[in-house]
């Protein structure tokens, strides 16, 4: 479920699965090991081809996460979390410049990745796998080959398929699974501003979306919740509005001063 990045004049994909799943889905496949790809985006030709090696057992080499873009002293990078590591490569050559190892001393077999890392002002941010442990961030080093440091950690409930939100200066966590929670972090200090239980049908699986000062969140229920972006909470609307479908998983998607809305069976586009 990882999308492709349009980037530096390129496209990049990634492929981090496990190696044993792959060949017994795809039997006499000889690419096994996971890797990103940078493909000429007009004619398909491949640019950069960089195999990401990882620690990771069995089903902890999964992620359905997608790569996204930074800057590290100046040069571009495309960062990506999944196969308990989170990597930064060179946009230009696919050179890996920095990973971090976020995984446990005893390799865990099942901890498969779902949502995206999230760029918040000069951290990135992720849950730990399947929400089990709570959330961290990293202070990415500023020069290749330097390590990142860590620059928070939240213990307790986090996203399980959700990724996190950053929204005009503000962290937004959504815990589709456990507590239908939406939280508001500081990304400096992983101060918690606010937490809010969400009145909705669990679960979760669309990310929060943030436009016009307000953060959007949609349930599998097709119900949709709107909270005022901001330090001080304050409840829009709660479970009030009702898509009129169920296994809604798409994430709202603001565009041209309107909303763009996906149920299994239809496409809306809301404005004024």
């Amino acid at each position: 479920s990882s999308s492709p990045l349009l980037y530096d004049g390129k496209l990049i994909v990634c492929l981090l699965r496990e190696p044993a799943r792959v060949r017994k889905e795809a039997p006499g496949a000889t690419q096994t090991k996971s890797y990103l790809l940078a493909l000429d985006p007009t004619s398909g030709k491949e640019i950069w081809k960089q195999v990401r090696h990882t620690p990771a057992k069995e089903e902890a080499f999964d992620t359905y996460g997608s790569p996204l873009p930074c800057e590290i002293g100046g040069t571009k990078g495309v960062l990506l979390g999944g196969g308990e590591l989170i990597t930064c490569n060179n946009a230009a050559t696919g050179a890996e410049m920095w990973r971090y190892d976020y995984g446990k001393k005893d390799r865990e077999t099942r901890w498969r990745l779902i949502p995206s890392v999230t760029v918040a002002g000069g951290a990135v941010v992720l849950p730990w796998p399947r929400g089990s442990d709570g959330l961290f961030a990293i202070t990415p080093p500023k020069t290749a080959g330097a390590k990142p440091t860590v620059a928070w950690t939240i213990k307790g409930g986090a996203p399980d398929v959700c990724t996190s939100l950053y929204y005009k200066g503000l962290l937004y966590v959504l815990d589709g699974k456990r507590k239908g929670s939406l939280s508001c972090v500081d990304p400096k200090s992983g101060k918690v501003h606010w937490e809010q239980s969400l009145t909705g049908k669990p679960i979760w699986r669309a990310s929060p979306t943030g436009a016009d000062d307000k953060i959007y969140c949609m349930n599998m229920a097709g119900q949709i919740s709107i909270l005022a972006a901001g330090t001080t909470l304050k409840i829009i609307s709660d479970a009030k509005i009702d898509m009129g479908s169920s296994g809604c998983m798409s994430t709202i998607v603001p565009a041209g001063g309107k909303l763009l809305i996906r149920t299994p069976k239809k496409l809306y586009c809301i404005g004024k």
